[in-house]
């Protein structure tokens, strides 16, 4: 569908973050175009995806992508990179395409 230089490609999450409920978090790329809201997932115990919500899209350039935290995600601390039940995934979506974002940080989602 697209050549391999043409496909949006997503930023490493390395560095930790605490992000409050009904806040924004921003994802650095390239080549974004179209994008559409995200989905948020975790793994059960036996590494079954498992999709914790939807991450509303606020704004989108070429180079960033800007998602609000629901006011009703489940607060805790997750980890990028991890496939155990604390683990957090973040799939992008554009019109036809699904990618996500990488990384080991660690990421803090506190009540408001």
């Amino acid at each position: 569908m697209y050549s391999n230089s043409e496909v949006p490609k997503a930023g490493a999450l390395d560095a930790d973050v605490t992000i409050k409920r009904g806040e924004t978090i921003t994802f650095p790329g390239q080549q974004f175009f179209d994008m559409k809201d995200a989905v948020a997932y975790t793994y059960d115990d036996n590494w079954n995806e498992k999709e914790i919500m939807t991450l509303p899209l606020v704004s989108s350039t070429a180079t960033s992508v800007t998602y609000r935290i629901p006011a009703n995600f489940p607060a805790g601390t997750y980890q990028f990179g991890d496939w155990g039940p604390n683990a957090l995934g973040i799939r992008l979506r554009i019109t036809d395409f699904a990618g996500w974002w990488t990384g080991t940080a660690t990421v803090r989602i506190i009540r408001r």
